[in-house]
């Protein structure tokens, strides 16, 4: 799907930033502070990208031209990632919206940063997070190697902590692989953030934000609209996400699905009709846990009852067509098959379902089949609003 693709190149390209810094040089740091290098809440979009700020004309980096390598090293990384990949976004004029937040801490001891980036409509990955832990009594970035070194554990033993906690969801969730993308030190004791693959398979797989609790041994589910409580946080102004009520959690990112096939012909109750044989209508729901059964029940619930031999799959061809999960319902109207022929789709994205119900008299079903496909194919999700 095009959206976890974009999302994975992201990661990767996080990945490929280095993760090691200079060696510090033990400079004052309590001028040190968080301020934000973008923040923008226009057209649906969330661009909050900080960066940390500090006093060039101090003694302590008098050797270094003003500069303080370490922080510097953190803003750069901040820029070549998540300001770039922002940029990109708007330059190529995506469809749908981006969500970059940002979540701050400081300290005597630690200024952090934990940022979170996804592209909306999306489906299957709460996307990605890092996190940067900047030292200021050492003058350094503290990396997820080290801490893992300084808490006396691998990061193997600690995917396996996280898989040992993990509790489904879903009947059938499995964890299957951890990803460690990055921790927070709060009142002395380590945080991991975690992403986890859940598989199911009875359902579509997940990318889903997770924190462990090292000293706790507890594994926690984040919402990805707030990661962590406002209190842990700084308040800077003008306010971030979670200090905003608008766009606090619940946030919901709009879209209509388009049939763009050329020769449908849209009639004056919206629906649409293909060579006056197949009638097509588009509706929109609240999205249903990603599992057969219930997809089936959104169909069911939709016609009232009145289905007869049903056949159901997850779409794997029209899922990469339209870049969305997609399952293929196909039923009769009455028991005996003298009915009409439906063949439906369900489109899910994080916000909706979409459903794109075909009608077909029985005697021109098998020769208008698989141009109900190519009309289904024909579907585009754009943004609405």
């Amino acid at each position: 799907m095009k959206h976890l693709r974009r999302i994975t190149a992201f990661v990767l390209l996080l990945c490929l930033l280095p993760l090691s810094a200079c060696k510090g040089d033990r400079a004052g740091n309590s001028d040190t502070k968080i301020e934000m290098d973008v923040q923008e809440y226009e057209s649906g979009n969330i661009a909050e990208i900080p960066k940390i700020t500090y006093d060039t004309t101090r003694k302590s980096l008098k050797k270094t031209g003003g500069k303080n390598p370490q922080i510097d090293f953190i803003n750069s990384d901040i820029k070549n990632s998540f300001k770039a990949n922002y940029e990109r976004f708007i330059k190529d004029s995506r469809k749908g919206y981006v969500d970059i937040r940002t979540y701050p801490f400081s300290d005597d001891r630690y200024i952090q940063l934990v940022i979170s980036y996804n592209e909306y409509p999306v489906y299957g990955t709460d996307g990605v997070m890092r996190s940067y832990c900047f030292d200021k009594a050492a003058n350094k970035l503290i990396t997820a190697e080290e801490r893992l070194r300084q808490d006396g554990i691998t990061l193997d033993e600690l995917k396996k902590k996280a898989e040992a906690a993990f509790t489904p969801e879903f009947e059938g969730d499995k964890a299957d692989d951890v990803g460690l993308s990055g921790f927070v030190i709060l009142d002395g004791k380590t945080i991991y953030l975690l992403n986890l693959m859940i598989k199911n398979d009875n359902a579509v797989t997940r990318i889903v934000f997770y924190s462990y609790d090292l000293k706790q041994g507890t594994l926690k589910r984040l919402n990805r609209d707030r990661l962590f409580d406002r209190e842990l946080l700084l308040h800077l102004d003008p306010p971030l996400c979670y200090d905003r009520e608008q766009t606090q959690e619940g946030r919901t990112h709009t879209a209509e699905l388009k049939l763009t096939a050329e020769n449908l012909k849209q009639n004056a109750d919206g629906s649409f009709s293909l060579e006056s044989k197949t009638v097509f209508t588009v509706s929109k729901s609240e999205p249903v846990p990603p599992f057969i059964q219930e997809i089936i029940g959104l169909v069911e619930k939709a016609e009232s009852g009145g289905i007869y031999n049903m056949t159901s799959e997850y779409s794997f061809s029209l899922t990469e067509k339209l870049e969305y999960p997609v399952w293929l319902i196909k039923y009769d109207t009455a028991p005996d098959g003298k009915g009409k022929k439906c063949m439906d789709i369900v489109l899910q994205t994080d916000s909706n379902a979409f459903r794109i119900h075909s009608v077909t008299d029985v005697r021109d079903f098998s020769k208008m089949s698989e141009k109900i496909t190519a009309v289904f194919e024909s579907a585009k999700l754009e943004s609405a609003g």
